[in-house]
């Protein structure tokens, strides 16, 4: 007996090659997305590509193909293929296909770690979506403008953002994802208990509406919350039920986060040789997929746990390395931060310095030791 696998290249040839069909086909590819369905995704995208496919097809199943590549956490590659779609744009007129575009292609550009750009590509998406009245892309572009200014530091413009985009959210999907970013916000801002309603509120929204990754996000959050009042307990048990979840959905992007926050329990535990085996991982799966600011919020973390085991050199290496990413992201409030940490690790290095030379002052040498106090107070003025 035929199965649908049997028809699938005849019906793909049937959408692909007739332009007022192919939203069927990004239906269908849209939904395997959503089921996790991957070898299908990548079936649908093998069969269209053998077709000569009109300019709008083109465009349409190089986007989709970026999407499939940021779902599987490929997002160097996945920013290529937006790119590449975004080239074709500009000799067509299609106001719905461009500002997919500028969408999507700011949230892979934030997720790679570079945030100011995809600031500038939510702005054009904003100012398109204005000109042609159309509400809901304008509610998208603010939502994305909040997080992009979120991740940029500037939490008062990404307040205004967020609150813009409220205004016009109308359904509770749209809502959730907006009580999402809101929730992180708040975070920053140190009002918890605001953070813990967004991210329930978000929570319970998505599971209405069976959304179980965006809900899987929220739940990570809530465990980052729960983490910073205090609660281990109630943050591990959300960090490992998110962890499996993913696990079970085969995303890798969202683990990097929520690792480095396990290697963060393991710390405040004085578990060091865990924690870092959770931060290690955390550092390659960004390494993996490209994911600079995961890999610069590992190399911190890794820093932190080699000065508690004494090992200065190795935390001040992953600083080094961690301030290379933060001055190419250019999140200058990281950059403080990490200064300010290495200030800490040079001072520290040098009492211990200190003491090995009034034990025995032929280890170690006074020049040494005001090395060290040298370095610790340039690092501390620059944070």
């Amino acid at each position: 007996m035929n199965t649908f696998n049997d028809y699938l290249g005849e019906y793909v040839h049937l959408l692909i090659t007739h332009d007022q069909d192919i939203d069927q086909w990004t239906d269908l590819f849209d939904q395997a997305l959503e089921n996790w369905d991957i070898p299908l995704a990548q079936r649908l995208l093998r069969e269209a590509k053998q077709h000569e496919l009109l300019v709008t097809a083109q465009i349409i199943v190089r986007q989709a193909e970026g999407k499939l590549a940021s779902q599987k956490g490929e997002l160097t590659y996945a920013i290529q293929c937006l790119h590449s779609s975004l080239l074709l744009l500009e000799k067509q007129n299609n106001l719905d296909l461009l500002l997919i575009n500028y969408s999507q292609l700011g949230m892979l550009l934030r997720a790679h770690g570079e945030p100011q750009l995809a600031y500038e590509y939510h702005k054009r998406q904003l100012q398109l979506a204005i000109n042609n009245d159309l509400v809901d892309w304008c509610m998208d572009a603010y939502r994305e403008l909040g997080f992009d200014a979120y991740e940029l530091g500037d939490l008062s413009r990404a307040e205004e953002m967020l609150e813009y985009g409220l205004e016009l959210a109308v359904t509770h999907e749209d809502k959730a994802r907006l009580y999402n970013v809101t929730g992180l916000v708040a975070w920053q801002r140190g009002n918890l208990q605001k953070a813990l309603n967004n991210f329930n509120e978000a929570l319970s929204n998505f599971e209405a509406k069976g959304d179980f990754y965006q809900a899987n996000q929220a739940r990570a959050n809530l465990g980052n919350i729960y983490y910073e009042s205090g609660d281990i307990e109630e943050a591990f048990d959300h960090y490992t039920m998110a962890m499996e979840t993913f696990n079970h959905m085969g995303v890798i992007f969202d683990k990097i986060g929520i690792l480095n926050n396990l290697g963060g329990i393991a710390v405040k535990h004085a578990d060091y040789q865990k924690a870092d085996r959770y931060f290690e991982e955390s550092l390659n799966l960004a390494i993996e997929i490209g994911d600079r600011i995961g890999q610069q919020n590992a190399l911190i973390n890794l820093g932190v746990t080699a000065m508690q085991q004494g090992e200065y050199s190795k935390s001040l290496t992953n600083y080094q390395q961690a301030l290379m990413l933060a001055r190419e992201i250019g999140n200058h409030d990281t950059l403080r931060q990490i200064y300010k940490k290495m200030s800490r690790v040079e001072f520290i290095w040098s009492l211990e310095s200190l003491r090995m030379y009034f034990k025995s002052q032929k280890e170690i040498s006074m020049k040494m030791v005001l090395s060290h106090c040298i370095k610790s107070i340039s690092y501390f003025m620059k944070s």
